[in-house]
């Protein structure tokens, strides 16, 4: 072949490529759009995920109150019930030595 040729064969061959990179190589629009809704989807997911969290931490700090108060009425029940233990166990100390 002579050099002409060789140069038109090289060419053709870049420009076949060209093309097949130029068709394979980009994502098309229809890809693009699903990729976006997936992005949205995840998107939503994630929001209503954080609302449930927020939801349930709210729920556990109204929780945790009632515990704190429910431990203190349990405290102070003790407290009582040690003052009349204690209460009775005078009485009783006292009817013994008479």
């Amino acid at each position: 072949m002579n050099r002409k040729k060789r140069i038109q064969v090289l060419l053709a061959a870049l420009l076949v490529f060209a093309m097949l990179l130029s068709t394979m190589g980009c994502a098309t629009t229809k890809r693009v759009d699903q990729l976006e809704q997936q992005l949205n989807a995840v998107s939503q997911k994630a929001d209503t995920a954080m609302a449930a969290a927020e939801s349930a931490k709210a729920k556990t700090d109204e929780c945790c109150a009632k515990v704190d108060g429910a431990v203190q009425s349990a405290k102070d029940a003790a407290d009582r019930a040690e003052a009349a233990a204690e209460k009775c166990d005078a009485i009783f100390k006292k009817n013994m030595n008479k």
